[in-house]
């Protein structure tokens, strides 16, 4: 049992981390029944993928009012006010999840440019100049 304060914690915590693995799958798929996604098609999925996460960030980021008003009752961390902390929250998911991507985006683009320079076919490749030496000059 993953909590055993609250079982149904521990079920919803296995269904988001179920939910993540198949959210990366296209990625990270070792099988190969299942393979990855092409290079492009990688860098079109996370683009993609920025879109409902920026939807869920930038609405608690520029909301006019605090979205919870249970929150606006209780401490509240640094002594921040109830929006100024909803307004960080919004930005620590809004830049979070786009420095996060943004890195899985460089790698992927880089690994694809690698594979690009290294499959030149033959016939195209420039020949390395043989040396000589020169003797008698």
């Amino acid at each position: 049992m993953v909590c055993h304060v609250r079982p149904a914690y521990g079920d919803i915590r296995e269904l988001v981390f179920a939910a993540g693995v198949l959210l990366w799958w296209p990625l990270t798929s070792p099988l190969p029944e299942y393979p990855r996604l092409s290079y492009p098609m990688q860098i079109l999925y996370l683009f993609l993928l920025m879109i409902p996460t920026t939807a869920v960030a930038a609405p608690v980021t520029l909301a006019g009012s605090v979205l919870y008003m249970f929150y606006m009752e209780g401490p509240h961390p640094f002594g921040l006010t109830p929006m100024a902390d909803q307004v960080l929250g919004g930005i620590i998911m809004w830049v979070g999840q786009g420095v996060y991507i943004m890195f899985a985006f460089s790698a992927i683009f880089f690994r694809w440019a690698r594979r690009e320079d290294s499959e030149i076919p033959p016939i195209n490749r420039q020949a390395v100049p043989q040396l000589r030496v020169v003797r008698g000059l």
